[in-house]
């Protein structure tokens, strides 16, 4: 499995993993009651500054919901282990949100999710 490979993935790999956002797109597509939420899980791994994938959409063209998902998904992301790396602390993952914030990440967004954690 890809996600699991120790090493760097090659550029074949990275372009198999940068299409995940499509392929659950087409998951479900034939289920009538996610339709609504199509383009979210299509557009999860946009950017506002446009260079997201799979699109290349800029940020008003982002589904609000979509830039939320990121957020956490990116979270999750970097604070978990991984086979070519231990998971930093979650401090780490804080500050590379907020040093994203405004070019990868919705600035409201991670704001509000900042207070989450705070809560948490």
């Amino acid at each position: 499995m890809i996600l699991e490979k120790p090493g760097k993935l090659s550029d074949e790999e990275f372009a198999l993993i940068r299409q995940h956002p499509v392929r659950g797109e087409e998951i479900l597509k034939p289920i009538k009651q996610f339709e609504e939420l199509l383009p979210i899980v299509r557009h999860h791994h946009e950017r506002m500054d446009g260079k997201g994938y799979p699109d290349g959409l800029l940020n008003g063209q982002i589904p609000f919901l979509s830039k939320i998902i990121c957020i956490a998904d990116s979270y999750d992301s970097m604070t978990s282990d991984r086979p070519y790396r231990p998971a930093p602390p979650p401090e780490y993952a804080i500050s590379e949100l907020k040093r994203c914030k405004g070019t990868q990440f919705e600035p409201q967004a991670v704001e509000a999710f900042l207070r989450f954690l705070e809560k948490a």
